[in-house]
């Protein structure tokens, strides 16, 4: 049913309803060239984008209310013959801007003033199909920018009454991106009035790389954030910028961070990480566009022969849903940062974006062989190495350090690599009755969770072995960490441990990787926890227990409220039964690293080794 186009006696001629229009098309196009012209090479995705928005503009136009994401929106698509994807598209369009409008008040308040009109509420509500209207044409115009045909035939008519008010739509194509299109004057309009000033905004407004910076340097800075997250927080920066620009805060809408999650199938898996052995430790693509190319040739060789790449483990196209969906959440956090501290409020709802995890979560990551796990604690850095600068080659130097100690430690406690390559030396207590050690935070890096605290025993053997007496001469040599030479505050504890210690033992024993290999990735540093808390629980250790062993929160209210937190000597039997892990190694003299030697880092010249 047509619907027709109220005007009252507020100033709303036909005249200026077209001024209000005009306006509206010529604000959103400039944005949307903006956008396409800072990511040519998602042409694609705008163009999709363009489309949908254009599409949901167009109903807007149409009816006296905003279209509503559901059963009864997927049947009025389904109806009108959109395909599965292009109604999924829609839905998370109109997810976005449910419980709000896709039609700014503040905008079409400018849109009025500017036509020389009264910005009332009233007025508002009356231009608002107006609005959607222009930005339909503006949407139509930004594909045309791009080279792609008419797309005004893939969507529904504006209703005649609408169309008789604004008129054909007097834009001119433009190929050129870079080059808005000039927009001609409405009929008897007179000169076009000047583009509308922006609304007032509710904060500071910034581009989104200057917020992330803030907040970057803030939350790592005040221990908000881990620093084992910083990777991820430039990685999913890198992606937004790639997939959009560098827009400022009061620019983005749902529609950016669904351009971006867009990119997460095309991406190598680990396309942000370091490359392993570098000496300036460089990622492994300098540019998101690196990174895609790389992407299409994975999926070339996928697509030429599966069964081949199948059996030659190569690696798959596609950021894992894990990796995904912690991308989405960490924009989500740069965004509720700025909200927090005065920025403009970026709303946008993730929630529709992430995906489900077709795996159960014990499948995400293989444990250990334990003949493999033994074989990994072996060889020359506990049987004698060259030197300190040749770890893995064989030789007469047994030498006392994170590289010794470490491995142990991660496998008789199953916890977390930054919890004990982090700790500090007086969270070693060895004073009386039984040593332990407590996780904590400390002053170089806090833990996972509060649930996370808890203190531990020392294995008898790892006291044999001198791990005591090593403590004991490092707080006589001044220092605070149990391994300072593990502290390296642009890495953090983790990634130093991965590539100074983890990385040249796992190389070195399974040159050719382990027989635990998955989707081409080996098992890891934490496959080492999990090893070990599978034990525990094939060894029918109770289950609140073992998640206080492991860090994590015990279930049932009686043992989360009521009970206090375990004593070291509870955990006697665990320690024991994960010290099986571990092959027989002979005690040797305690040798230190050399002083010079005790932090991050190796002398100039020498090998890029601990």
């Amino acid at each position: 049913m047509e619907h027709e186009v109220r005007t009252s006696a507020a100033g709303l001629t036909p005249e200026k309803l077209r001024a209000v229009y005009h306006n509206a098309v010529k604000t959103a196009l400039d944005r949307y060239l903006t956008q396409q012209a800072s990511s040519p090479w998602l042409a694609e995705d705008h163009l999709l984008s363009n489309i949908d928005h254009a599409r949901y503009f167009t109903m807007i136009a149409s009816s006296e209310s905003a279209p509503r994401p559901g059963y009864a929106f997927y049947r009025d698509l389904k109806d009108a013959g959109l395909s599965s994807e292009e109604i999924n598209r829609m839905q998370t369009v109109a997810s976005y801007y449910d419980g709000g409008s896709a039609i700014n008040p503040a905008y079409a308040a400018a849109y009025l003033r500017e036509a020389g009109c009264s910005p009332t509420h009233a007025n508002i509500e009356r231009v608002r199909r107006i609005v959607a209207a222009g930005y339909r044409a503006a949407c139509i115009e930004a594909s045309a920018a791009l080279g792609a045909p008419d797309s005004a035939n893939q969507l529904p008519p504006l209703p005649k009454a609408l169309e008789a008010v604004v008129g054909t739509p007097a834009l001119a194509s433009c190929a050129n991106p870079a080059q808005p299109p000039t927009i001609a004057p409405p009929p008897n309009a007179g000169t076009l009035p000047t583009p509308p000033t922006a609304p007032e905004l509710e904060g500071i407004d910034c581009p989104i790389s200057e917020l992330a910076q803030i907040a970057f340097e803030t939350c790592f800075a005040n221990k908000k954030w881990s620093d084992t997250c910083r990777g991820d927080v430039r990685g999913v920066l890198k992606l937004f910028i790639a997939a959009n620009g560098d827009l400022m805060l009061s620019q983005i809408r749902q529609s950016h961070v669904a351009l971006m999650s867009r990119l997460f199938p095309q991406m190598p898996a680990t396309w942000g990480k370091m490359q392993k052995g570098s000496t300036k430790a460089k990622p492994l693509f300098e540019t998101v566009e690196q990174a895609l190319e790389r992407g299409k040739t994975m999926k070339k060789e996928w697509d030429a022969d599966p069964i081949a790449a199948e059996i030659e483990e190569k690696p798959r196209p596609g950021l894992s849903v894990a990796t995904g969906n912690k991308h989405l959440q960490w924009i989500t956090n740069i965004f509720e940062f700025g909200s927090a501290h005065g920025y403009v409020p970026v709303r946008v709802d993730v929630k529709p974006l992430k995906l489900k995890d077709k795996e159960f979560r014990h499948e995400k990551r293989r444990a250990w062989e334990p003949e493999e796990l033994a074989t990994l604690i072996s060889g020359p850095v506990w049987a004698g190495c060259a030197d300190i600068d040749h770890r893995l080659a064989p030789g007469d130097a047994i030498i006392h350090d994170a590289m010794y100690f470490a491995p142990l430690l991660l496998i008789s406690h199953a916890a977390r690599s930054e919890e004990v390559n982090g700790l500090m030396l007086s969270d070693v207590i060895d004073d009386h009755g039984t040593p332990f050690i407590r996780y904590r935070d400390n002053a170089y890096r806090n833990l996972k969770t509060k649930h996370s605290r808890r203190s531990l025993p020392i294995p008898p053997q790892l006291i044999e072995l001198g791990f005591l007496d090593y403590v004991r001469a490092l707080r006589s040599a001044g220092k605070d960490l149990v391994f300072p030479e593990m502290w390296n505050p642009n890495a953090g504890f983790e990634k130093t441990f991965r590539d100074k210690v983890f990385y040249p033992l796992r190389d070195h024993h399974f040159p050719d990787g382990t027989s635990r290999k998955k989707d081409g990735k080996d098992v890891d540093v934490h496959s080492i926890r999990k090893t070990g808390l599978s034990r525990l629980y094939r060894s029918g250790f109770d289950t609140n227990d073992r998640n206080r062993f492991g860090g994590h929160a015990v279930v049932g209210e009686t043992d989360s409220t009521y009970t206090e937190e375990a004593e070291a000597t509870h955990f006697v039997s665990m320690v024991d039964e994960l010290w099986k892990l571990v092959p027989a190694i002979d005690p040797a003299p305690l040798n230190l690293r050399p002083t010079e030697r005790l932090q991050f880092g190796s002398p100039r010249g020498r090998p890029t080794t601990l």
